[in-house]
């Protein structure tokens, strides 16, 4: 495997040349008791209410377009996975793993289920990474319904994500206030790469579509070659952090926010990452182009956002369960 660009938090990053000035956003459209899942290949957004069946919702309108195609069993189930196209669905009744693809239904009973608290599947739709609070992390075939592999971690694992195109897996564990990142093939169930003690947060933690990890705020260029291991590794690159002048209340005359989750569009060429800004706390996205330079301020009061995968709406979680749209200006 070569030419991997991973994203690491490994220190401090450029500073503005030119302050941006914040924009405030107003919801387009609120809808109560609704939570966001993710999107699908379209771009539309699957939600669930806090009562009925899953649902897929356009991001410009609010308005509900079909259901997301999960039985009723699944209505009260956590967690839930779904592939972008819909044709592969996952949850976990009770202690039985259910996997539903157009190949059949395959449902599987193993105490080592009991802990779950994610699952996530490959971009091809064949495999799903189910991960625990036991400290680790088991890979199913989803059209069989075998257990493939079980990755054995040193602690509890935060989050996954599959290479898009490639079979790796990332897993991310937070260890005090810095991170630990392993990258597994998942052919063979093996170790391939460790990041320890990382300096800050891994969140936010995804592939983006072009291969890059994006692991809390930097740029790192590895050469991964199955046989010899890393190669050369490049000069790290940065997402811009953000400052602003701190309250009277503090010694310090700058204040760094630091990057809270995070979220991509489709292409990969938009960042959203999620910060609380000024004295206040004010929830807030900024937005950056690949290159890591910061384009947008938005500020989303009351409201945590999540870029769409068109790259030019927002979905806003409210802090009362409701679910709203928006795009900024």
């Amino acid at each position: 495997m070569r030419n991997l660009l991973v994203i690491l938090s490994l220190g401090s990053s450029l500073a503005l040349a030119q302050p941006l000035a914040p924009v405030t956003v107003k919801p387009a459209w609120t809808v109560k008791d609704m939570s966001l899942l993710g999107f699908t290949a379209d771009g539309d957004a699957v939600v669930r209410p806090r009562s009925g069946s899953i649902q897929v919702l356009d991001i410009a309108s609010g308005h509900v377009k079909r259901k997301a195609g999960f039985p009723l069993e699944a209505d009260g189930a956590w967690p839930v996975a779904f592939t972008p196209d819909l044709q592969a669905r996952a949850w976990l009744a009770g202690d039985a793993l259910v996997m539903m693809s157009p190949a059949g239904v395959q449902r599987a009973s193993s105490p080592g289920l009991r802990g779950t608290w994610g699952l996530k599947f490959s971009p091809d739709g064949k495999t799903l990474a189910v991960w625990n609070v036991n400290g680790y992390v088991q890979l199913w075939n989803v059209t069989t319904g075998e257990r493939l592999h079980t990755l054995m971690l040193t602690g509890q694992p935060a989050n996954v994500t599959f290479h898009p195109t490639r079979p790796v897996l990332a897993v991310s564990q937070r260890a005090g206030a810095g991170g630990h990142v392993t990258l597994w093939n998942t052919t063979e169930g093996k170790k391939i790469l460790t990041f320890d003690d990382l300096l800050g947060s891994p969140d936010p933690f995804t592939f983006l579509p072009g291969g890059e990890l994006l692991m809390g705020g930097g740029l790192f260029l590895l050469d991964l070659d199955p046989g010899s291991g890393v190669g050369a590794a490049r000069t790290p690159q940065y997402l811009t952090k953000y400052t602003e002048p701190c309250s009277p209340q503090v010694v310090w005359k700058n204040c760094l926010r630091g990057f809270r989750r995070g979220s991509v569009s489709a292409d990969g060429q938009s960042i959203g990452m999620n910060i609380a800004r000024t004295p206040q706390h004010i929830p807030a996205l900024l937005i950056y182009n690949k290159a890591g330079m910061l384009q947008k301020i938005v500020d989303t009061p009351g409201y945590v956002a999540t870029l769409a995968p068109d790259g030019r709406h927002l979905l806003l979680g409210g802090f009362n369960g409701e679910l709203a749209g928006a795009s900024p200006p």
